[in-house]
C-alpha cells in the first residue's frame, strides 16, 4: 500500500507482529507537530469504547499484570521461534532479504534487529494493562501501521503474522501454567484481545495514510465526541 520505495532505517526496537515487524518506530508527527492519535481523532474516551466493544477490561488488566515477569523473560525465545517461521516462509524471507539488501544491512544483522524489536512489542502487550492499553500505546501502535506501511510490507503478512504468534504464545502458556489450564487460558484470552485492538491501530494506519497519499485532509474529517476520523 506504500507510495515510498525507500526503505526505512531501523531505529531504537520497538513492537509488531510492532506486532513491530521491522524497526522501532518513534511515534509520527505531523509538520505542525500533532501526533497521529490526534490526527485521527483517538482520545481516551473512544478509545475506551473500542476497548469495551472487544471486551478488554479490568479483568484482562489483572490477567496481564500478572505475567509482566513471565513475558520479560520468554519474549527473546518467542521472537526467535517467530522469526523462525518468518524466515523459512518463501514470501516473507524474500521481502526480508530484499529490505536488508536495499538497505545495505546485513541478513542477520536484520534479523536480529527484528528479534529484538519483537520481543519489546511482547513486553508492551503485558505492560501495556498498566496504562489500560491507553492513547499512547495506541499511538504506538499507529506509528507501526504507518512504518509498516512505508516500508511496502503485504498488509497480509503483518496481520496473518497474528496467527503464528498465537500458536507460539498458547503452547508456552501452556507449558508453563502445566494442570492450571484455566489460567493459560484466561491469558490467552487477554492477550488476543490486545492484539485485536493492535490490528485495529494497524488497519486505521494503512487506511488513512493511504488517504492522506491521496491528497485527503484527514483532519478536516468531521467527528463526534464519541467518534473517531477512521469511521
Amino acid at each position: 500500500m506504500a507510495r515510498q520505495k525507500n526503505g526505512a532505517v531501523l531505529d531504537a526496537p520497538v513492537s509488531m507482529p510492532d506486532h513491530g515487524h521491522l524497526s522501532a518506530v518513534k511515534a509520527s508527527h505531523s509538520p505542525h507537530g500533532a501526533g497521529r492519535a490526534q490526527r485521527f481523532g483517538i482520545t481516551e474516551a473512544n478509545l475506551a469504547l473500542r476497548r469495551q466493544f472487544v471486551r478488554l477490561g479490568d479483568a484482562e488488566r489483572a490477567t496481564l499484570e500478572s505475567i509482566i515477569p513471565w513475558m520479560r523473560e520468554n519474549a527473546p525465545g518467542i521472537a526467535k521461534e517467530f522469526y523462525d517461521w518468518q524466515f523459512e516462509f518463501g514470501p516473507t524471507r524474500a521481502y526480508f532479504t530484499e529490505h536488508a539488501n536495499r538497505n545495505g544491512i546485513g541478513i542477520d544483522a536484520l534479523r536480529r534487529a527484528l528479534e529484538s524489536a519483537q520481543s519489546g512489542y511482547l513486553i508492551s502487550l503485558a505492560e501495556g494493562a498498566r496504562t489500560s492499553w491507553g492513547v499512547d500505546y495506541f499511538e504506538g501502535r499507529l506509528s507501526v501501521g504507518a512504518t509498516h506501511d512505508r516500508i511496502n510490507l503485504p498488509f497480509k503478512w503483518y496481520v496473518g503474522s497474528y496467527s503464528e504468534f498465537q500458536g507460539i504464545l498458547s503452547r508456552r502458556l501452556r507449558a508453563h501454567f502445566g494442570k492450571h489450564l484455566t489460567k493459560a487460558l484466561d491469558v490467552e484470552a487477554a492477550l488476543w484481545k490486545v492484539f485485536n485492538l493492535d490490528m485495529q491501530a494497524v488497519g486505521d494506519s494503512f487506511l488513512l495514510s493511504t488517504l492522506e497519499s491521496m491528497g485527503l485532509d484527514v483532519e478536516a474529517i468531521e467527528k463526534t465526541p464519541s467518534t473517531d476520523r477512521t469511521e
